[in-house]
């Protein structure tokens, strides 16, 4: 029973001390499959956790247009509302529209944006300067993509239903995006389309 004990221990009388190969070996093996067993998991929480919070963005995003609607007709540049339904200007900048020039202008913006929420450029890129923010983004750290149909009636532009779509991190496949959609027409109300069938 004490060989038993003294192989387990550290061993003083011959100077050396440590484990056996065998001892490392078994340990390195039940670290590697905790990994291989957690690894999955943490991962599917991190996305779940990054599609909340891109869902949480929608929403504030979506609560900023209705603000800025209430101000305006059409999303897009204010000062050109008779003209054609371009809505290129918001799309490419909302941004701009929903925060930068309201605070420009010493106004209270539509919505909080902090540089770490916005990219600038094409491809984007992070934002250094307040003046640049173009782009909002997601929980991945995407763009959000607006998708916004302008109407023309008696020669007034106005908007008549926008989504805002996120890729959730796979920009080439199509079958997960988030869409957050509001159509002026009906009820007015957003809804939320996650790309399931």
């Amino acid at each position: 029973m004490n060989d038993a004990r003294r192989s387990l221990a550290w061993s003083d009388q011959t100077g050396r001390s440590g484990f056996t190969l065998i001892e490392l070996m078994v340990v390195i093996g039940i670290i590697a499959l905790l990994a291989a067993i957690l690894t999955p998991v943490l991962g599917s929480l991190i996305r779940r956790q990054r599609i909340e919070s891109t869902r949480h963005r929608m929403a504030q995003v979506g609560m900023a247009i209705d603000w800025y609607l209430r101000d305006w007709a059409v999303l897009g540049d204010v000062g050109d509302e008779e003209a054609s339904e371009d809505d290129s200007d918001f799309a490419a900048a909302p941004a701009q529209f929903l925060y930068v020039r309201r605070l420009m202008a010493d106004s209270d913006p539509y919505m909080e944006l902090r540089p770490e929420m916005s990219m600038t450029g094409d491809p984007p890129r992070p934002v250094t300067a307040l003046g640049e923010m173009e782009h909002i983004i997601d929980g991945f750290g995407d763009p959000l993509i607006f998708e916004i149909d302008n109407a023309v009636t008696h020669g007034r532009r106005w908007t008549r239903q926008i989504t805002i779509r996120s890729q959730l991190g796979t920009p080439t496949y199509d079958g997960d995006d988030l869409r957050y959609t509001r159509r002026i027409e009906g009820d007015g109300s957003w809804a939320w389309d996650d790309g399931t069938p």
